[in-house]
């Protein structure tokens, strides 16, 4: 099944509508986290999960963060063994939540120590919650819009 066009004519999520509200309510989001790491996120587990929609999406998004350029070309070339800190430390936590395991203490605290508890729990809950939105983008065939 597909999913009605928007009126801007391309294919929007069917939460969309309802994204905004729940991520508001979440208190652990969008608090403890620089937005280049939070926009890093989102691209990183976009292009992990094959969500061509959250990518796209998100490059605007995460430029006007300032995420580097040079950063953004890494993740989208899967060349993440040339991430500079404090980007290779993120990496290596959402490498263990990808793949459904638990994230180390050494990993665990170099996190603390960079973001605080609450940055970390932010970085486990975003990768959960953006392959869930990959999941359910991919299972409605929800592509970014043509150029």
């Amino acid at each position: 099944m597909r999913l009605a066009k928007s009126k801007l004519g391309h294919h929007r999520p069917p939460f969309h509508r309802h994204t905004p509200p729940l991520v508001a309510r979440s208190p652990a989001l969008h608090e403890a986290l620089p937005r280049t790491i939070y926009q890093f996120i989102v691209l990183t587990v976009a292009r992990a999960t094959g969500a061509g929609f959250e990518w796209h999406d998100h490059i605007a998004h995460a430029r006007a963060a300032g995420l580097p350029a040079d950063v953004i070309d890494c993740i989208g070339s899967t060349r993440t063994t040339a991430l500079p800190q404090p980007y290779a430390l993120a990496h290596a936590i959402l490498e263990k939540t990808m793949a459904w395991q638990i994230v180390p203490d050494d990993l665990q605290a170099q996190a603390v120590t960079q973001w605080g508890k609450r940055g970390l729990v932010e970085i486990v809950v975003l990768s959960g919650f953006y392959q869930m939105f990959a999941a359910i983008n991919q299972g409605f065939d929800i592509r970014p819009a043509p150029k």
